[in-house]
């Protein structure tokens, strides 16, 4: 089982660079799984979430599908269907959407945790009642709560498995990020900032001004921080006296100023946003970005 699991992580992973929608990326993993192992069956539910929007774009492959405790208080088995992968080359693969809500707690499972007595239809009942409480509890580690409430004292004859997403009912006001400075950082960055940008109702051609200035400064510390070690990158976004603040830090050296006094990138952001500022030292650089929200005025150059 562990091999199996193994080869369809590698063919997800594979499919995933090459495909956009949920079904896609299943049907493609079908194919190379059964090019790697044409005897392997594996069931298997992928989805995308947009964090700005809170869609949650997903397909499944014979696996059970999510459960949804809305915060208005209801509580649903979400659509799901399709063949494990491996039973069938070519199968029918759906794309489901479902938008989630402040307070909403999403919960996604193996179905050891529902056939506990080879009867999944009260297994799922137990799983909406488990998903109810742990939705009703904000302090509580849901997870456990939700597996702890399902089991009792039986101990389970198959591995579980079961992860919990809950949306933050206050919105996003401020943030403060820490990631290795490679590449991956960025689209985490641009993701939090889209999030703040809305939260705090920032025209979008505002929003993609910041986006990109602040871009800037994280590509900077990811291409020319650090040497073949990647440090330290540190966003933090918070909103004071009518302005947004951006400041992108890290713990290594940027290349040498250049002889004019600036670069490109540099530049760049001083277009884009009403300040930029960029101290370097030695622990490392501060980059420093102000934009003014609305009916606030612009800082002193």
């Amino acid at each position: 089982a562990a091999v199996t699991m193994g080869q369809v992580r590698q063919a997800l992973r594979a499919a995933a660079w090459d495909e956009e929608q949920p079904s896609a990326v299943l049907t493609r993993a079908a194919r190379l799984l059964h090019l790697s192992s044409p005897e392997s069956m594996a069931t298997v539910l992928f989805g995308v979430l947009d964090p700005v929007t809170r869609t949650l774009t997903y397909a499944a492959a014979g696996h059970p599908g999510p459960v949804l405790a809305s915060a208005s208080g209801g509580v649903r088995l979400l659509p799901a269907g399709g063949l494990p992968l491996g039973i069938r080359l070519g199968g029918q693969f759906r794309d489901h959407q479902v938008v989630l809500e402040p307070g909403d707690l999403l919960v996604v499972y193996t179905d050891g945790l529902i056939e506990l007595d080879r009867n999944p239809v009260d297994g799922e009942q137990a799983l909406l009642r488990a998903a109810a409480a742990a939705r009703d509890d904000p302090a509580a580690d849901r997870a456990r709560l939700i597996v702890t409430q399902v089991l009792g004292d039986r101990r389970p004859p198959d591995d579980i498995a079961l992860v919990t997403l809950t949306v933050a009912q206050v919105p996003l006001s401020h943030f403060t990020l820490t990631l290795p400075a490679i590449p991956g950082a960025v689209p985490l960055v641009r993701q939090a900032l889209k999030q703040l940008a809305e939260a705090i109702r920032l025209p979008p051609e505002r929003s993609g001004a910041l986006q990109i200035a602040v871009g800037e400064a994280v590509n900077n510390v990811v291409e020319h921080a650090y040497g073949i070690t990647p440090g330290p990158l540190r966003v933090q976004a918070t909103v004071e006296a009518g302005a947004l603040h951006v400041v992108v830090e890290d713990e290594g050296r940027w290349r040498p100023a250049r002889a004019d006094g600036g670069g490109r990138g540099l530049a760049i952001m001083r277009a884009l946003v009403d300040r930029a500022e960029v101290a370097p030292g030695a622990r490392g650089t501060r980059v420093h970005l102000e934009l003014a929200l609305a009916g606030a005025p612009a800082p002193a150059p």
